[in-house]
């Protein structure tokens, strides 16, 4: 006998039924959903986490510091919302309109999203002028 998804009672009726009534399958169909938008919003705060971290850390515009710094301060290297490739090859990870690139293998530099990059790909929630 077939049990139900959602409690584990005994199913009666159909021979291909999954649920013991109404309230059982909206109940699986709503956990199952949740458990995907908790995903969701789990990468949204890891991403304003690593947003804050760049902004705080660079009120200029352009800033220069340790690497190990950025470990300290809770940033996430494994969050970022665009890529950017210079002509030359060097590549600025991007969170939003904040961009990191190593300069060499303990520094990093944190930079603006400049209008120059504006022909290669808007980072999200940037408009298009």
């Amino acid at each position: 006998m077939e049990t139900c998804l959602q409690c584990g009672k005994t199913l009666k009726g159909r021979q291909d039924k999954k649920f013991c009534d109404s309230y059982c399958r909206a109940a699986y169909h709503n956990n199952k959903r949740r458990s995907a938008e908790n995903k969701l919003a789990e990468v949204n705060r890891a991403l304003r986490r690593n947003w804050r971290i760049l902004t705080t850390l660079n009120p200029q515009g352009k800033s220069t510091l340790r690497k190990t710094y950025l470990f300290e301060q809770g940033y996430n290297f494994n969050f970022f919302t665009n890529i950017y490739r210079t002509k030359k090859g060097k590549i600025y990870y991007f969170c939003y309109d904040m961009g990191i690139t190593e300069v060499d293998s303990n520094h990093i530099c944190i930079v603006n999203w400049q209008s120059y990059m504006e022909g290669f790909r808007h980072p999200l929630g940037k408009t298009a002028s």
